[in-house]
């Protein structure tokens, strides 16, 4: 009894304890507060570019191909032959002949032909019926060599395998360490940055420690990856995440969202950029802190996350009317939050946006069976403009995402990376004409076309079925060459060739 009085007690001391401090902080908070709609005390200093190593007048001059070369250059190529036949010799391959910077770009060729070219079985491609056959692709390689290919495929050594490593993505860092370096290299940076996940689709059994199973998403189970993107989609930055065992020195000091956002910032120049993020990645501290490094922030808060701002409740603002605001300043932190009443209330916050001068939006009205016009926070049209770049590029490599699968747990972001690749090639090429009208799908054929004419490594057909032969091993003799030996005739011939014996005898 006393035991459970005890108990009682403690729990009753730690809620007080705990109401207690969200009050201390609703006091701090509410002194702060002292006029509404007001603009923010600091200003984001004007965006100056940074210096970059790509020149956007060049990239007019720069082919399809040229472009995603910049990124799939020799150097990379070269990398992922020599661990592909390193691979193949550690595994016992008998046969194997070492594949060559030609025969691999063939085989990226096809790899992206299978996004917008998907067929229900991967061998279809070779068939010679006409409802499948395929002439650029069993023209360019034979499918025992893609078949090779696709099983030998590597990005790393395993023989250098550190035992001590916590990194669970080892197979494919070597790869993602060398594009996105000349992801970072090529990059035309622009003012506007924003951080969101995106999904790699994967349903395997191995790599279980990375996968995600995300029910509420386009795609609900595969590899979870936070992404810095400018905001026309083009990748800068991106981090696979490990599962929750896996944490970084911001992380611990942030939390994982904010230190998630500050990691794939390190590696950007020296600037005053903006960057939007959504309420996962979003804080207040977070906020301050890159105010204090002169990079304006912008992010939505759940009503949870700012429970001592003394906000208007939801049923008063929607009494209040659609299109109503209020806004808030901490004078101490230089952070700004808003709630706006749309068909539900939006939360943002920032520490360079202001919500003045307002706008307008267009939403239809139940009552009046019409399009009427919404007063909306200057902030909220920043966020809507600038947030969409990893969306953005999410729909575009998912529609035209290679379909040819492979056993290993590490392929499918392989695939990711290398559209990916693609997709900023196409970047590239919109920013350095904007009146373009190429798409997304007419980039990936303009690489895929050369790549399978320039590169192909089928050899004439020769007597023999044997299409790789290896040295000191004889050809194999086709069956249709094969003849069938009659054993009756056999019995005959001796019997007559003893009687003749027999006779001269």
């Amino acid at each position: 009894m006393r035991s459970r009085q005890r108990v009682q007690s403690r729990k009753k001391r730690a809620t007080e304890k705990a109401e207690l401090e969200r009050q201390q902080k609703r006091n701090k908070w509410k002194e702060s507060y002292e006029f509404e709609n007001s603009e923010l005390l600091c200003k984001i200093a004007e965006f100056e570019c940074p210096t970059t190593n790509q020149d956007p007048l060049s990239l007019a001059t720069l082919s399809p191909i040229e472009l995603f070369e910049l990124f799939f250059d020799e150097d990379v190529v070269t990398f992922i032959c020599q661990q592909t036949n390193r691979y193949a010799l550690q595994k016992g391959a008998d046969r194997w002949n070492d594949v060559g910077i030609e025969e691999m770009r063939c085989f990226f060729g096809i790899l992206l032909l299978s996004g917008y070219n998907q067929l229900p079985r991967m061998k279809m491609y070779w068939e010679q019926t006409q409802d499948v056959h395929n002439n650029l692709v069993s023209d360019a390689m034979r499918r025992d060599r893609f078949l090779e290919l696709l099983r030998y495929i590597h990005f790393c050594d395993n023989a250098v395998l550190d035992g001590s490593t916590t990194d669970r993505c080892w197979k494919i860092r070597p790869i993602y360490n060398m594009l996105l370096s000349r992801f970072q290299k090529n990059a035309v940076l622009t003012k506007c940055f924003n951080v969101d996940e995106s999904m790699v689709q994967y349903f395997g059994k191995s790599g279980n420690a990375l996968k995600q199973r995300m029910p509420m998403k386009p795609i609900r189970s595969g590899y979870k990856v936070w992404s810095l993107n400018l905001d026309n989609g083009y990748m800068y930055n991106c981090e696979i995440y490990q599962g929750k065992g896996s944490q970084s020195d911001y992380q611990v000091a942030f939390g994982h969202g904010p230190g998630v956002v500050l990691g794939l910032m390190d590696d950007l120049p020296k600037g005053n950029y903006e960057v939007y993020l959504d309420n996962f990645f979003t804080s207040t501290k977070l906020l301050y802190h890159l105010g204090q490094e002169g990079i304006g922030c912008t992010g939505t808060f759940t009503r949870k996350m700012i429970q001592f701002c003394p906000f208007p409740t939801d049923n008063e603002m929607v009494k209040a009317g659609r299109g109503i605001f209020k806004s808030f300043v901490h004078t101490d932190l230089n952070i700004q939050l808003t709630k706006w009443q749309d068909n539900k209330q939006v939360i943002i916050g920032s520490n360079f946006d202001c919500d003045t001068p307002a706008d307008t939006c267009q939403r239809w009205s139940a009552e009046k069976k019409e399009r009427i016009s919404v007063p909306r926070p200057k902030s909220i049209t920043s966020y809507n403009t600038h947030m969409g770049g990893t969306d953005n590029m999410d729909q575009a490599i998912n529609v035209y995402r290679p379909v040819i699968r492979n056993r290993k747990w590490y392929w499918p972001l392989f695939s990711y990376i290398l559209q990916v690749s693609t997709y900023n090639a196409w970047k590239l090429s919109r920013y350095a004409d904007s009146s373009a009208s190429n798409t997304f799908l007419d980039f990936i054929r303009s690489i895929v076309c050369p790549y399978l004419t320039l590169y192909k490594t089928t050899r004439k057909r020769g007597k023999t079925n044997n299409l790789y032969p290896c040295k000191g091993v004889a050809a194999r003799t086709p069956r249709k060459c094969a003849l069938r030996r009659d054993r009756s005739s056999d019995k005959k011939n001796d019997r007559e060739e003893n009687e003749m014996w027999s006779m001269q005898e």
